[in-house]
């Protein structure tokens, strides 16, 4: 599932009018350290990063899009023997999934700058700490929707429960990571469901993975390498 959405995304990322060789590798910590001096610089150089992700967000978010329609064939109705059947939507959402990842990555990274700037820790650049939780959640989210799909084969990401499964993998790995996580009734209202719905759908992954939230770091780093980030 993750090579489908690799090759994906490489197609967006070349065809995409906002990406070129010259915009800033939007994870590489290196590449985003600001190495100009003039103020003016640096906020000219921190806009281009945030343009550059913001882009590669969208783009990813199409590239999962577009892998789920595609086994949206596989859809006939029958749930079941889907494991992954509670994150099946009553109707495909109207709204594209790029713009669903863009505003559960958005309020992410906000939540998380206001924890950096509660903790008083004004060292750390608050760009680099956005970019840093929105996307390690989404590739862990990814990386917890591969193995579900390895362990039960017959599931699959489709059009249906997209949202759900990369919004509740999105909560699991933030739980994971972080030492205060945000609410589930912050992601409810941000991810647009019901409390006790997405309590259900974080218990059913949970079980699902065998409650093993944890992801390696060459396995991160391989999910990172193969969509290019």
């Amino acid at each position: 599932m993750i090579s489908a959405v690799a090759a994906t995304a490489s197609l967006k990322r070349r065809d995409s009018p906002f990406m070129n060789d010259t915009d800033v590798s939007p994870i590489s910590r290196k590449r985003l350290r600001l190495s100009f001096d003039s103020r003016e610089h640096v906020e000219e150089q921190k806009e281009q990063a945030e343009n550059s992700v913001e882009s590669m967000i969208w783009n990813l978010g199409d590239a999962i899009g577009n892998v789920a329609s595609l086994n949206d064939s596989f859809d006939l109705g029958d749930t079941q023997d889907d494991v992954l059947r509670d994150f099946r939507a009553t109707q495909i959402p109207s709204f594209s999934f790029s713009a669903y990842l863009g505003r559960l990555v958005k309020y992410l990274g906000k939540w998380k700058q206001a924890e950096v700037a509660h903790s008083g820790d004004l060292g750390k650049n608050g760009f680099e700490v956005r970019e840093a939780t929105g996307l390690r959640a989404i590739v862990m989210a990814l990386v917890y929707a591969d193995r579900i799909h390895k362990l039960f084969p017959k599931s699959r990401l489709s059009s249906w429960n997209l949202h759900r499964v990369i919004l509740t993998g999105m909560l699991i790995a933030t739980k994971f990571t972080e030492d205060r996580p945000l609410s589930n009734k912050f992601w409810a209202q941000v991810g647009g469901l019901r409390l006790g719905e997405l309590n259900k759908l974080e218990s059913t992954m949970c079980s699902l993975l065998g409650y093993n939230m944890f992801v390696k770091s060459e396995e991160f780093e391989r999910c990172v390498e193969a969509l290019g980030f």
